[in-house]
């Protein structure tokens, strides 16, 4: 990390110790007045410059400029005068920062006060460049900054290549190995144990099979307000990891809750050696870079429990997952280039690396041995060279399974078709079974959805509870369908017992037109939609033997 020399200046509104004028910016944040102030340096002869771009709809920050040095007009900051050198920004630090998928928030509030910044956007506009700096200053009284292989420090200067966030106040910390764990001081007890003890479990089993790699910081914090039902939302980047846990239901703990802490520090914790080779912008790394996570998270909990079944099941639940994750009749590569591919590179590309992983042999620890391979020396042979999926295939790999694979990847509705034929080519019995009760669950979801995209116009909204399919309190484009009312029933048949055949007797109905039945758990009338067209088969679900 290198680090660079500080000097003392005075600006108009306090103050501060910032870095060398080699740093064209510096970040001033005070945890107190609840102040950012960011503070732009110019060579002679600068007009200004366009600030890095928000996702619309994001207000985390309303920069004002502080003085008559400059002008802000929609995200463009023009200089008053050629001969300008510094411009100072401020803006209050907001409640909270608007999340979104494969997105990192500028901003992350903890419940103790704590700040963290994504220290790239500060580096963001058009004038970044590779020998850039940046420096930041905790000017609160008791605050410190956290991140950077740092921590307790007041002023820190980063080069342009750090990617990841730093926090300011005065959260816990703990160091294990020589990483560094930021931790909400409102964090539950059990969560912050679980973290330790998980996080140290995975981390140590990584090592032996992938060797040493610097370790980003870890930041844990917890946000109770808003809901009950709890969730989480992380992000791993080069230099740190974030965990978050939203809702008061974390408060107590539960297996339920243990478990999602579990899932997703194995997975997010992989990422720091399966992302050291550079992978190319194309649709075909995500599976490798996601799906190859998941797959070492499934290696791992089953190395946990001693449960020799364990990976396959993990499989076969990928496997059915993702036949349900991919939009109808989309392609995988079709699905893999939109914004937002949601679960499919998680779900198909685990199948698709186990897939790669089992060419020499089936067994759990044939698998392992062979997966964990694929990344040593994809390690060795990419780390500053781009790679594509095909450079992680072995070469031991016989054409006609080579064929496949490809076929798995290409333009037509294929992928799980193509995916059984690969994996029982290379031993595996997988054959059509009734599928556990939540898969029928996402399968009866799955009807629905088509059922309701037809009533509403496309609209599609609802989630499940253990009654039932809960439709959104507000459903302006439906003709038929309640809002608010708990579906329970279609055709007069509860849709999650055999979603099958529902599908096939609706799929037989609306090829010709007809109204389907939809019936509500409390005493609503049923809603009788009208259905034309094609609704998309269901595939068996299937099992990995």
């Amino acid at each position: 990390m290198k680090h660079f020399a500080l000097w003392c200046v005075v600006t108009l509104f306090l103050p501060i110790t910032l870095h060398a004028k080699s740093c064209m910016t510096d970040v001033v944040v005070d945890t107190k007045t609840q102040q950012i102030h960011w503070i732009l340096h110019f060579p002679k002869g600068s007009n200004g410059l366009t600030l890095p771009t928000l996702q619309e709809g994001d207000t985390t920050f309303s920069w004002t400029v502080d003085g008559e040095r400059a002008r802000l007009t929609s995200g463009q900051l023009t200089l008053s005068a050629p001969n300008t050198t510094t411009v100072t920004l401020q803006s209050k630090i907001p409640a909270a920062s608007i999340r979104r998928d494969r997105v990192y928030p500028p901003l992350i509030r903890f419940s103790d006060g704590t700040i963290a910044l994504y220290a790239p956007y500060f580096l963001g506009g058009d004038r970044k460049t590779s020998t850039d700096c940046i420096g930041f200053t905790a000017a609160g009284p008791d605050d410190f900054i956290y991140g950077g292989g740092k921590s307790h420090v007041r002023s820190l200067g980063l080069s342009a290549a750090f990617a990841g966030y730093l926090a300011f106040g005065k959260p816990l910390t703990n160091i294990h190995d020589g990483v560094l764990y930021v931790y909400d001081r409102s964090l539950p007890k059990w969560a912050k144990a679980k973290i330790d003890e998980i996080s140290h479990s995975a981390l140590d089993y990584y090592r032996e099979k992938l060797g040493n790699v610097t370790v980003p910081t870890v930041f844990a914090f917890w946000n109770s307000a808003g809901s009950m039902q709890p969730y989480h939302w992380g992000d791993r980047l080069p230099d740190s990891i974030t965990l978050g846990l939203y809702g008061s239901g974390w408060e107590v703990s539960s297996a339920d809750r243990v478990a999602e802490i579990e899932n997703f520090l194995d997975h997010e914790l992989f990422h720091i050696w399966n992302s050291i080779p550079t992978p190319r912008e194309n649709k075909n790394t995500l599976l490798a870079v996601e799906g190859g996570a998941e797959l070492a998270k499934a290696i791992l909990l089953d190395s946990r429990m001693k449960n020799s079944g364990g990976l396959l099941s993990s499989v076969t639940d990928a496997l059915n997952a993702c036949e349900l994750d991919l939009p109808d009749s989309s392609a995988l590569d079709a699905t893999l280039n939109t914004a937002s591919p949601g679960r499919v590179p998680y779900s198909c590309g685990m199948v698709y690396m186990f897939a790669l992983s089992s060419v020499s042999g089936r067994e759990t620890a044939d698998v392992a041995n062979a997966f964990f391979q694929i990344w040593r020396t994809a390690m060795v042979s990419h780390r500053d060279i781009p790679y594509a999926l095909d450079d992680l295939i072995s070469p031991n790999t016989n054409s006609q399974l080579l064929d496949n694979l490809h076929q798995a990847l290409g333009t037509s509705d294929n992928f799980v078709p193509s995916m059984r034929k690969v994996l029982i080519a290379e031993g595996y019995a997988v054959t059509p079974v009734a599928g556990t009760p939540q898969l029928r669950w996402r399968l009866a979801s799955k009807i629905l959805m088509n059922l309701m995209g037809q009533d509403c116009q496309g609209d599609v909204s609802f989630w499940t509870t253990p009654m039932g399919f809960q439709l959104d309190q507000h459903l302006p484009r439906c003709k038929s369908l309640k809002a608010n009312g708990v579906v329970t029933t279609i055709l007069g048949v509860t849709p999650w017992e055999n979603p099958i055949a529902l599908n096939d007797r609706l799929r037989s109905l609306c090829k010709k037109g007809a109204t389907v039945s939809v019936g509500y758990s409390s005493n609503l009338p049923p809603s009788q939609v009208y259905c034309k067209g094609t609704i998309p088969s269901l595939l068996l679900p299937l099992r990995i033997q």
